[in-house]
Order: structure tokens, then sequence, then C-alpha cells
């Protein structure tokens, strides 16, 4: 009895040593990160490292959603490493772990009877999420590659997320849409008119021959505390192994999230739009790619680009 009252004691200290260590994280609501979301909610990597990375939140607006992460809202965010660099830039406490898919995934979208090129976009208006990655560093590609300056020589306008972007053009509202996966499939998925002028990946590709990493995992650095950079590392490593080794899988539960057919998002894949990576910053090959990337965008004008190695995690 008194071994008894002694263990009963003891446990709660027992339990409180192997709880997992939380860390914050957010997902928005109609983006790429609904797959990374729900194939992490369905697998739970991160209790396996010992670590807890429910989200606290789903958000509708990017421009909220980084906002909130800037702010310490919550921890971890997925989001371009040119979003969380430009924050860097400003002075906010954020570092880059990990590089998830290539910026294959970003399209600028057009009707069958619009544009068929940016360069034919002159004059002429896109719908875009103005506070995102996306429309920073296509706003870079966009005066590198064809001597177009957006807000200038292209009307913008500012929409709060991609979908949206995707439904004017839809609707006739917009002529073309900056938008990236999965709305790019989805978009095409309902509306067989609509077809990419522009994907900034190929685009970079075709001038650089290299990859341009684009979605990636960031973190605020005041939850870096012992080993908990590594272990968020190997969480996000080994859910993108498990994506790309049954891709299908993971796609299909983050369509019934976004409530489309799995066919759309397995047609983001097959096309490569959809192209993941996994690039680990403690990496140099993979660190690489992101540090030519950004030197491209600053000489091309991105002061936010002017990265220190502080900005990734070691």
């Amino acid at each position: 009895m008194q071994l008894a009252a002694s263990a009963a004691i003891f446990a709660p200290s027992i339990v409180r040593a192997a709880d997992p260590i939380r860390v914050k994280y957010a997902a928005l609501s109609t983006g790429f990160s609904v797959i990374i979301d729900e194939y992490m909610s369905a697998k739970r990597f991160d209790l396996k490292h010992g670590i807890d990375m429910s989200s606290i939140n789903t958000y509708v607006s990017v421009g909220s959603y980084l906002n909130d992460f800037a702010a310490g809202t919550f921890d971890l965010a997925v989001a371009g490493w040119d979003s969380t660099a430009e924050l860097r830039h400003r002075g906010f406490p954020v570092q880059l772990v990990s590089t998830l898919v290539t910026a294959d995934m970003i399209n600028l979208l057009g009707r069958a009877d619009g544009p068929s090129s940016i360069a034919e976009m002159k004059g002429k208006t896109i719908a875009a999420v103005m506070a995102s990655g996306t429309y920073q560093i296509s706003k870079v590609l966009i005066r590198a590659l064809h001597g177009l300056e957006l807000e200038k020589d292209i009307t913008v306008q500012n929409v709060p997320n991609p979908a949206q972007a995707v439904t004017m053009l839809m609707a006739g509202n917009a002529p073309a849409a900056l938008a990236w996966e999965p709305n790019v499939s989805i978009g095409m998925a309902k509306d067989k008119s609509i077809k990419p002028i522009f994907n900034f990946g190929e685009g970079y590709r075709n001038k650089t021959k290299e990859d341009l990493p684009y979605f990636g995992i960031a973190v605020r650095r005041p939850v870096l505390k012992g080993d908990i950079g590594k272990r968020i590392s190997d969480t996000i490593s080994e859910c993108i192994n498990g994506i790309k080794s049954n891709p299908h899988e993971a796609l299909d539960l983050a369509a019934k999230r976004l409530k489309v057919e799995p066919a759309t998002l397995y047609t983001a894949y097959d096309s490569k739009r959809l192209r993941f990576i996994g690039g680990r910053m403690n990496n140099a090959a993979d660190r690489k790619l992101v540090v030519d990337a950004a030197a491209f965008c600053k000489q091309n004008g991105a002061a936010w680009a002017a990265l220190t190695d502080d900005y990734f995690i070691s």
C-alpha cells in the first residue's frame, strides 16, 4: 500500500517528462499548407520526435497568417522562404528550417480566349494575393525575365487568398490570376477554359539552370531551445519523404478537406507543378538553392533578399 502511494506521488513527474514539447503551428484553409497539415495530422511524425505541432488555428487570409506568425501568435509556419526572409529583413526573429516544394507550383492563369503570355498582360489586370510571398517573388521574376513591373505595367487586383484569385478569373472579373497549387489545378478542373500562361519555376530554371525552392517551414527563434530545431527538421523531413513515397495517400487526405476530387490533386502532382523536395537548411546543397535564389532576387531589386547565415537553422 505504501509502495502504491509512492508510485502515485512520483507518477505525475514521469508523465510530464515524457510529454512532447509544444510547438504551436497554424495552417491556411485553402492553400498548399492543407496538404502538409492533413498528412501531419494523420501520421503525427511530430510526436515520434518528441514535439507536438498540432494546429492551433486555420486562417483564410494570407496576410493575417503572416502577421500573426511575426507577432508570435504561433511558432511554426508554412510559407514561402521569401516571405520569411522579408520578415527577417524587418527584424523579426524567424529562421528557415526546410524547403518543401519548388516554385513550379506558382502559375499565372488565364482563359483560352484571353492573354497567352506575360508580354500580353501589359496594360491588363492580374488578381493576386499582394500580401503573399508568391506575389513578392513573382514581381521579381516578371521584372527580371520579362522587363515588366507589376502595379505599373500590369494592374493588380488584391485578393485575400489564391482561391479568390482563381474565382475572379472564372467570373470574368480579371483576365489573369496569380495562384499556386493546389488552387491552380482546382481552378482548371472547375473551368476547362482556364490554362497556365506562365510557370514561374520553369521560368527561373530556364534562366538559371537551377530549381527555385518555394514553400518552406519557418520557426520563430525563441522556441529553439536545446535540440528543438533538429526535432522540427527531422519531423518535416520524415513528412516530406512520406509524401514522396506515397503521394496519393497524402493527396487523398487533403482532397477531403478541400472538398475536391482526389484526381484533381493527382493532376497537380503528375504535371510536376507540385514537386516535393524536402530540402534541409542544415544541409549545404539544399541551403545553396535558397542562397542562389536570394542572390538572384537581390540582383533584381529585392532588398529583402539580403540573407545572412542566421536566417538558416543550423
